[in-house]
């Protein structure tokens, strides 16, 4: 479940910001690797301050080369 949810808050992320740094016609349609994210500002838990959101986006270290796949239709894929 938890997995899920952070996959799917990554996904929205990067369809709000791929698609604002292309072009419409262009689309986001291809296969996508996260290979960083931050928090700006940044964000204190139990008195830590953090910048650096990738710790936070995947539950194991294998899952950091996971592909995010958009096709046409509104469709995610995991790889």
């Amino acid at each position: 479940m938890k997995k899920n949810i952070i996959y799917t808050l990554v996904a929205l992320a990067a369809l709000i910001t791929l698609d604002s740094c292309k072009k419409k016609e262009d689309g986001i349609v291809g296969t996508w690797k996260v290979t960083g994210a931050t928090f700006s500002p940044s964000v204190t838990i139990s008195g830590t301050t953090y910048t650096d959101a990738y710790l936070f986006l995947f539950d194991e270290v294998c899952e950091q080369d996971d592909l995010f796949i958009f096709k046409d239709g509104n469709q995610v894929t995991f790889d």
